[in-house]
């Protein structure tokens, strides 16, 4: 969990006294306690495990595309590669959560490199000096 809200964090830093939407995740953990709390393996808990996992990986994938697009300028070729082989285990059908804590872990490691704040608010200035 720790790693999620530092990610969202970091890429959509939040206003003052506000807190990233934790909605997804929670929604994967009740999930997953209710799948491995379960006596017998129930279809329809396997299926909602799967697709509140789905959601939240697509959600991950989306924040971290947002956040590559942000530094994409500023990042060096090994950082690179990194970042697009994490954003490409996203995409494909992963439904572990360690396994997501690992990649989320290392988008972390590459993203704590870059000061994404500073260019979030250049993105802001210049389109608000558009309008």
């Amino acid at each position: 969990m720790n790693s999620y809200k530092y990610l969202m964090n970091k890429i959509y830093p939040a206003r003052v006294n506000d807190q990233p939407d934790m909605q997804f995740y929670k929604e994967m953990i009740k999930a997953h306690f209710k799948l491995q709390s379960a006596v017998i393996g129930d279809e329809s808990l396997i299926l909602d495990y799967r697709n509140a996992f789905f959601f939240l990986r697509n959600h991950i994938h989306n924040a971290v595309k947002d956040g590559y697009r942000l530094i994409t300028n500023q990042l060096d070729e090994a950082d690179k590669n990194q970042l697009e082989e994490n954003i490409h285990k996203l995409e494909t059908p992963l439904y572990d959560i360690s396994e997501l804590e690992k990649i989320l872990s290392y988008i972390n490691l590459i993203f704590s490199a870059y000061d994404l704040t500073q260019i979030n608010e250049k993105s802001y200035q210049t389109v608000t000096e558009t309008v």
